[in-house]
């Protein structure tokens, strides 16, 4: 082995120096870089968060937009039924006279009605609830309910009931719902 030759002493005070700028230049180059970097990080990841946002309240907003448009539709809807519809100012009166009428057309016997009145709260509209006892035939009783069908005026019919009777033709109970607009409202 052969010795070393000894580190002259100029390069030994020059090596402390360039130790210290090559630590100072590290420490300023993450100083600089290892802040920024983060920023940066940091920046992308609230434009990410920003652009999440607005495709959120993008998605809300057409939501919103299409829930406006359905009550609009729903507002012309109410409007058109209660004035074309039971917009009517024929009473009750008429449409006991007609329900009668349309049975005995179709052969049925009616009995003694009865009803109820009662209000919606909803929309302005009177509800009235007629029971009508009719005895007939399965023909006759269709007959009655496809003749309450065509018929202008808005009634439902929301049940029947039937009941046998010995030797003759069945009882029906027939349960109505007529409806008409308010006094003094309109459907503006």
């Amino acid at each position: 082995m052969t010795p070393r030759a000894p580190v002259p002493l100029w390069r030994r005070w020059l090596m402390w120096p360039a130790v210290a700028l090559a630590v100072l230049n590290l420490g300023t180059l993450a100083a600089y870089t290892l802040p920024r970097r983060h920023q940066e990080k940091t920046v992308a990841e609230r434009a990410r968060a920003l652009r999440e946002e607005v495709e959120k309240e993008r998605k809300a907003n057409e939501g919103i937009r299409l829930q406006a448009q359905a009550v609009g539709v729903n507002v012309r809807d109410m409007k058109r039924f209660l004035t074309k519809v039971v917009g009517g100012r024929e009473g009750l009166s008429v449409v006991l006279e007609d329900l009668e009428k349309t049975a005995r057309d179709q052969g049925l016997e009616p009995g003694r009605r009865s009803y109820h009145r009662s209000e919606l709260h909803v929309l302005p509209l009177v509800r009235f609830d007629v029971t009508l006892p009719i005895s007939g035939s399965y023909k006759q009783l269709m007959g009655f309910l496809d003749a309450l069908e065509r018929s202008p005026r808005f009634v439902i019919v929301d049940e029947v009931r039937y009941q046998d009777r010995e030797g003759g033709a069945p009882d029906l109970n027939v349960s109505i719902s007529a409806y008409f607009a308010r006094e003094g409202e309109n459907a503006d």
